[in-house]
């Protein structure tokens, strides 16, 4: 059974910041970048172990799936649910944003 697809307020706040940046160059980039990343968050549904391991998580349950320049990080924590945490361009300190946002067990 596939697991209901849920995003943090946080991530959904990523994905609209992300195609603001892309927008003063594209709108029609912008777009399709929204499009794209909302495809590939809903093939986890059926196939949430796409993604690897979050880096610097000792929990598997944490993952990350690149897409293009960014990373998109979600919890697999609910077994009823795939929670998107994260959309961010892959060169920031994922790690930190980890720990302020309170995704990061240690």
């Amino acid at each position: 059974m596939a697991r209901r697809l849920i995003w943090a307020i946080a991530a959904a706040e990523d994905l609209q910041s992300n195609a603001s940046f892309i927008e003063a160059d594209s709108p029609d980039a912008a777009k399709r970048f929204v499009r794209q990343v909302l495809v590939a968050t809903r093939g986890l549904k059926d196939f949430p172990m796409r993604g690897r391991v979050f880096s610097g998580a000792d929990d598997s349950d944490i993952r990350e799936l690149v897409y293009q320049k960014y990373r998109i990080v979600y919890s697999l924590r609910d077994p009823d649910r795939l929670t998107i945490l994260a959309v961010k361009r892959g060169s920031m300190d994922m790690t930190a944003l980890a720990r302020r946002r309170g995704w990061l067990i240690e």
